[in-house]
């Protein structure tokens, strides 16, 4: 008989949150995952991060509007 370690990879793609900053937005996943999931992330489990600059509210609604 033997015994067998290993490691789990899992991979979410699709976890848009607004924030302030680039900590701000680690510190919410990290939240959200932990409530959702009960999984407690790594700051180096969070890669490739990537900034959506949101359109002042009121451009945005410019066209829906009309």
């Amino acid at each position: 008989m033997s015994e067998f370690t290993s490691n789990i990879v899992i991979t979410f793609s699709i976890n848009n949150l607004e924030a302030e900053s680039k900590t701000d937005y680690i510190e919410k996943l990290k939240d959200q995952f932990n409530e959702l999931h009960g999984i407690e992330l790594q700051d180096y489990e969070i890669q490739d991060i990537q900034e959506k600059e949101i359109q002042n509210e009121k451009k945005s609604n410019y066209w829906r509007d009309r």
